[in-house]
């Protein structure tokens, strides 16, 4: 069992994780299955910016309330909700990384079998932008045909450029159908920039995610000034 420390506390993450890849020697690739300390800090830090970091709870104004790091629900050491998040919950930052890692464990087995299966090895940004789309998608985001897709095509592709756009395009597309798909009623006449909307901001996560790939660096202005149509 690999054990990470975060913050003062352990995390207990994955059973049966491969201590080195024998498929490359790039040290910035990683299997899917050893998501190690740097790919959390990594996306903790994307998820504080597109998310936010919340320690009291607050309302989203959509029927959710929201604390940490988007957490709706609160969650136990194997994923299952505990009970919804209310006004009056505060958290702190070791606490939220800690249920951002409960999200995740329920994922992270089927992962871990898909990829040791197919000797899938990706690079640690192209994992934290998937991690990124999961906690934004939800925990079946890991098995959709357009990740599998994203996994096959990075694997072992030192090519950053290429792989990035694949990312872009897979993920434009699955966003286009939840916009097709979708029943959701809860966003305001005129309002298109809330997550829930399917709007700019998903719009602009992408490009950040497709950016991080590539090793490009920007904030999040840049991203709010010059992404200006939802995709």
């Amino acid at each position: 069992m690999l054990e990470i420390i975060l913050g003062g506390f352990f995390a207990k993450w994955l059973d049966g994780f491969l201590k080195s890849s024998t498929v490359s020697t790039n040290k910035n690739i990683v299997f899917v299955n050893k998501i190690n300390a740097d790919v959390l800090d990594r996306l903790y830090a994307f998820l504080e910016v597109y998310e936010g970091y919340h320690d009291i709870a607050y309302d989203l104004k959509d029927g959710k309330i929201t604390i940490g790091y988007g957490t709706t629900q609160w969650l136990d050491g194997a994923g299952r909700a505990i009970r919804p998040v209310r006004m009056g919950d505060t958290i702190t930052r070791d606490q939220a990384k800690q249920q951002v890692i409960n999200f995740f464990i329920p994922v992270i087995k089927n992962v871990e079998f898909y990829c040791t299966l197919n000797k899938i090895a990706i690079s640690a940004d192209l994992m934290v932008a998937l991690l990124n789309f999961c906690y934004m998608g939800g925990i079946g985001f890991m098995n959709y045909e357009c990740t599998k897709r994203i996994m096959l095509f990075g694997n072992n592709n030192a090519n950053n450029d290429l792989v990035a756009e694949k990312l872009k395009q897979e993920i434009v597309g699955w966003l286009k159908g939840i916009k097709f798909k979708s029943s959701e009623k809860r966003c305001r006449a005129g309002v298109t920039d809330k997550y829930q909307c399917f709007g700019l901001g998903w719009s602009r996560r992408i490009a950040a995610s497709v950016d991080l790939v590539k090793g490009v660096k920007r904030n999040k202005k840049w991203y709010d000034q010059n992404i200006k149509k939802p995709y």
